[in-house]
């Protein structure tokens, strides 16, 4: 298999600690260059929005982690990191992200019906249509049965997305702040305040009946309109619903944060 090796490598953002940043699409093998135990995070590939008249924005992207994992030096291990999910009717989901027995699932996609499932939910369009079922973070939110017939915005790892409401399309759903001890450390995610989000879902479209688009949920997510946006690179965050061209989803990445030997502290 072809060789993986880390984006980027810091030694000095916490003393004691080596932050491996793996943020190009694709899969390989790593050869770690040394042992210890590390804390794992591992983030998919966010769904791409709807195109078409009343669609859903995109899931975003899943996340898995876990600490205290053991990497031994020199031993090949698998990396891939989940590419974005494109536009459609409906949008794509995102691509899987792995690492060792860590799987984060790829964000559904936006619908042009029902919002697609995945790591969090795609956005329900059309005609009263239901978003898609989370398996990792949120559910995308549903479409109105009700002219103007506002969409549903794609769920984020922090919150649902909106579902269509009178004359507004749902908004994404934000992302999740959880980690953000870890994405400061590792220059990753959105910052607002010295908090951290990532994985937001991405906004319902506008109409040609008069709904209004909506903004893509805060930690990458894409925002609707007749042109929506892309979900953030890096950020697995949610494409937006486009009347016309939906965005596509943002790409996945992964933090290696290692402690090299065998002690581990860091809980971040």
């Amino acid at each position: 298999m072809t060789a993986k090796n880390p984006d980027t490598t810091d030694t000095t953002s916490r003393p004691g600690y080596i932050i491996y940043k793996f943020t190009t699409v694709g899969t390989g093998d790593w050869t770690p260059p040394r042992s210890g135990r590390a804390h794992i995070f591992v983030l998919a590939g966010g769904g791409g929005g709807g195109s078409g008249n009343a669609t859903g924005g995109g899931g975003a992207g899943g996340i898995q982690y876990a600490n205290g994992v053991w990497i031994p030096a020199n031993a090949g291990i698998s990396v891939t990191v989940g590419g974005g999910g494109a536009a459609g009717s409906p949008g794509a989901n995102g691509s899987d992200s792995v690492f060792l027995a860590l799987t984060a699932i790829g964000g559904g996609g936006g619908g042009n019906l029902a919002g697609q499932d995945g790591g969090c939910g795609g956005g329900g369009g059309n005609v009263g249509y239901a978003g898609g079922t989370g398996s990792q973070g949120y559910n995308g939110g549903a479409s109105s049965g009700v002219s103007p017939y506002p969409s549903g915005g794609g769920g984020g790892m922090g919150a649902i997305g909106g579902t269509g409401t009178g004359s507004q399309s749902g908004a994404g759903g934000i992302g999740t702040a959880v980690h953000t001890e870890l994405l400061i450390l590792a220059d990753a995610g959105v910052d607002s305040g010295g908090v951290r989000y990532i994985a937001g879902g991405g906004g319902g479209s506008s109409t040609a009946q008069g709904a209004a688009s909506a903004v893509g949920g805060f930690g990458g997510g894409g925002g609707g309109n007749g042109t929506a946006t892309a979900g953030t690179a890096n950020t697995g965050g949610g494409g937006g619903g486009g009347q016309a061209i939906g965005g596509a989803g943002g790409s996945g990445l992964i933090i290696v944060m290692m402690q090299p030997g065998g002690l581990f502290t860091f809980h971040g």
